[in-house]
């Protein structure tokens, strides 16, 4: 009971103010805004990880890694109008970076017990790696180019900014089952231009 009590009190603490004022406070070297926002957003952030990568010890690395990196670079930090949004976006790279740095320590594990470790990649190597990518972005960009207006806006609310379904209705002023549909459609575009 006294720990819902205080959970209580602490969400209370935490929503009197907004995140831009957090997010102000963090770039103004305040401390106790950093922890705030901490506390307002971590266990959502950890929620969303484990449902990303199922490993609960990595997702709260890299909420660490996000919290760490917005106060050492609290200096350079623009202004953001969805402070939610950048932090989910940061969480959801940072996952990403975590999950890439584990699967290549494995593989270079793999292949140091194999004895085939290979320190430096060749210039073949490196040339078609960044042929590839350029590739890769290539067809994102005529991906992209192929969705409507509404699409892409439903894309950017639903996937960058981190709205549900039923918020994103409410904004654009449309039935939750059309933005369901509008989502839907603009993936499927993107899987069948990506595949190709």
């Amino acid at each position: 009971m006294l720990r819902l009590q205080l959970i209580v009190l602490l969400s209370r603490m935490t929503s009197d103010v907004s995140d831009n004022e957090l997010w102000t406070g963090i770039k103004n070297n305040n401390q106790e805004s950093l922890a705030r926002l901490f506390q307002r957003y971590y266990f959502l952030l950890i929620k969303s990880g484990i449902a990303y990568c199922k490993d609960v010890e990595l997702s709260k690395d890299a909420v660490n890694d996000v919290f760490y990196n917005l106060w050492t670079h609290r200096h350079s930090l623009s202004d953001v109008s969805n402070v939610r949004a950048y932090l989910t976006t940061s969480f959801r790279n940072q996952v990403l970076a975590l999950l890439r740095r584990k699967l290549n320590d494995t593989k270079k594990l793999g292949e140091w017990v194999d004895g085939q470790i290979d320190v430096q990649p060749s210039y073949e190597e490196i040339l078609l790696y960044s042929q590839s990518n350029e590739e890769q972005k290539e067809k994102l960009r005529r991906a992209l180019s192929q969705l409507t207006p509404r699409q892409k806006e439903s894309l950017e609310l639903k996937f960058y900014q981190g709205l549900t379904y039923e918020q994103i209705a409410e904004t654009t002023g449309q039935a939750v089952k059309t933005v369901y549909n509008t989502v839907y459609e603009a993936i499927k575009v993107l899987r069948s231009e990506m595949l190709f």
